[in-house]
């Protein structure tokens, strides 16, 4: 296989889907135990934000650069908006999670053109 070919695998079956069956759970989760899964969302958005300020980790899957790492203080603000809302139960929660796997779906489009 080549690398282009691994890279797109990669994206879509290790990044999208991963991320768009946290979408679908926040969606469908009751409002109850959505405050839980807004705790669980604080690990990716602290991480981006480390990540992103400690300019650490150049170097992704396949031993590639990493295109998106001017990206990662959106992905972190998208997930801080997730968790402040899924913490106050509200049914929105989802929304900010559905834009970041938006925008990294249109970003990787435009990168990989």
């Amino acid at each position: 296989m080549n690398l282009k070919k691994n890279k797109f695998i990669l994206f879509v079956f290790g990044c999208l889907v991963v991320r768009l069956l946290f979408v679908l759970i926040a969606k469908n989760i009751n409002k109850k135990s959505l405050p839980i899964l807004g705790y669980i969302g604080l690990l990716p958005a602290v991480g981006f934000l480390i990540v992103y300020f400690a300019n650490i980790r150049k170097r992704g899957a396949l031993n590639q650069k990493i295109w998106w790492g001017y990206l990662r203080l959106l992905h972190s603000l998208l997930y801080f908006s997730f968790v402040y809302l899924a913490i106050n139960k509200s049914k929105l929660a989802y929304i900010p999670l559905l834009l970041d796997v938006i925008i990294g779906l249109l970003a990787f489009i435009c990168n990989n053109l």
